[in-house]
């Protein structure tokens, strides 16, 4: 600010105060470490296909925007040539271009730059327009990894972890793969086979369980009697759930064609309710639940709600009403 560097603080200290300042160089190095590697990561992806980066952020990870897809052979083509140029330990270069390298060198930037432009440069990799610190060599770079690769706005958006942030989430990620084969009992190169059967059984379970649970339904229907009066009334065992509301109802309303409510007490004092019928059942529904307080909407075939009243005193207020 007017040509000098400025610190925000959230500590405020009083004028003339000593003060020391020191960098986290942990975290420094962190971001140096991914920084640099997406330079790396940019460079090649530049100069073997020609696509561009148009977006980056660096926070818990690194993620870079390219302006052209990625088939999943090229991402893992351009991962292997960024740890081979992390092997071969480069030098990272950065200077300021004199105006005669400004006007020859081929340089990556975002934008037009006016004035002195500064350039970080790996040979054979990169030259790249940036301010940012970085490390001294690929070789403190440590790894690059994709840990991602999705479309975005026409092109690529790559999610990349180097260096310490690398090596932090494989340690995550092969302590996990370890307790999830230990889960399975199996050796983690057969988990994917052992996922793939629990599925296979568990469709088989769900099929089962939906055979069993129309049984039920059917069976318990098949011990309903239709009642006196205009609508029949009938309790459902809240182990059911919801759903057997409407699934009850309608099967009980293809056999009599009859208006029917369902009441499923959900805890003291309280039931959730299901009514269906031929004609539009939501007059009923709002004089029932006008007169017990509840509060229930939906189609004229079938409205659904609740009322803060047993199934008893429900029962009796539509007898009652009509």
């Amino acid at each position: 600010v007017g040509g000098e560097i400025v610190h925000y603080i959230e500590k405020p200290f009083s004028e003339g105060e000593l003060v020391r300042g020191a960098i986290d160089f942990a975290e420094r190095f962190r971001r140096m470490q991914n920084h640099t590697g997406e330079h790396v990561l940019s460079g090649l992806v530049f100069r073997r296909y020609g696509y561009r980066n148009v977006g980056f952020h660096l926070g818990d990870e690194v993620t870079v925007d390219y302006d052209r897809e990625f088939s999943p052979e090229q991402a893992d083509e351009i991962e292997r040539a960024a740890n081979e140029v992390v092997y071969k330990n480069l030098p990272v270069l950065a200077r300021y271009l004199t105006p005669e390298e400004k006007e020859t060198l081929v340089y990556r930037s975002k934008k037009e730059i006016e004035g002195p432009v500064r350039v970080v440069s790996i040979p054979d990799c990169d030259d790249c327009a940036c301010c940012a610190p970085h490390v001294r060599s690929t070789g403190e770079i440590g790894v690059i990894k994709i840990v991602s690769r999705i479309r975005y706005k026409g092109g690529t958006r790559l999610t990349v972890l180097c260096g310490s942030d690398a090596l932090a989430d494989y340690q995550k990620k092969s302590r996990l793969l370890a307790e999830t084969a230990q889960l399975f009992s199996t050796k983690q190169e057969r988990l994917p086979e052992a996922v793939s059967q629990l599925f296979l059984e568990n469709a088989e379970l769900k099929k089962e369980r939906v055979r069993l649970h129309k049984a039920l339904l059917d069976r318990i229907l098949e011990g309903w009697k239709v009642q006196k009066g205009a609508v029949d009334v009938f309790l459902v065992d809240a182990v059911l759930g919801e759903d057997a509301l409407r699934q009850l109802g309608t099967g009980w309303l293809e056999r009599t064609n009859r208006t029917t409510l369902l009441v499923l007490e959900k805890e003291e004092g309280e039931c959730s309710f299901a009514l269906l019928g031929t004609a539009d059942v939501r007059p009923l529904t709002a004089r029932l639940c006008e007169a017990l307080g509840g509060k229930g909407g939906g189609k004229p075939e079938m409205t659904r709600g609740r009322i803060p009243a047993s199934f008893e005193k429900i029962q009796k207020t539509v007898r009652q009403l009509l």
